[in-house]
């Protein structure tokens, strides 16, 4: 009967996981975006960090190409040259004793270009957050800040 019971519950646990809507995010093989992430909580409060991927089709239409969990201090992705693209950096705060959850996004949009760089900075402490994303320029230079954009689009009807 112990083993039925930890076979039901792995399903269980398997089943939840599959229906959670996120799909890993397919790097390109140049990775040539470092993400570095800082968060803390408390011991009241969990947070959590995440990258989501979006191709932008025009300017208020994407595609899903899928979500880089910001579990380590530092993760190297790839972006697809010349493809505009949105990433939109989001932290989730959670309490440890069970209850609602929050998110706080914060979007970019960008077209790589090649042979570039980009940094992307984050940290979450005491309720605050902060987020830059940079591009560098070939071999090191100075390169650009990219600016924070929200995709406002008309509500669907």
């Amino acid at each position: 009967m112990l083993t039925f019971t930890r076979v039901l519950v792995c399903t269980l646990l398997l089943t939840v996981a599959s229906c959670s809507g996120l799909k890993d995010y397919a790097s390109t093989t140049d990775r040539n975006l470092l993400i570095r992430t800082k968060t803390s909580g408390s011991p009241l409060t969990k947070v959590e960090a995440f990258l989501h991927v979006y191709r932008l089709k025009n300017a208020c239409e994407t595609e899903y190409l899928g979500t880089v969990v910001l579990d380590r201090d530092e993760i190297r992705t790839g972006l697809l040259p010349q493809q505009p693209t949105y990433l939109k950096f989001v932290f989730k705060t959670s309490s440890r004793l069970g209850g609602g959850s929050s998110l706080i996004p914060y979007g970019v949009a960008v077209t790589p270009h090649p042979g570039a760089q980009y940094v992307a900075d984050l940290s979450y402490a005491d309720s605050l957050y902060n987020v830059t994303v940079r591009e560098t320029a070939p071999q090191g230079r100075a390169g650009r800040l990219i600016e924070r954009r929200a995709l406002n689009c008309p509500p669907e009807q």
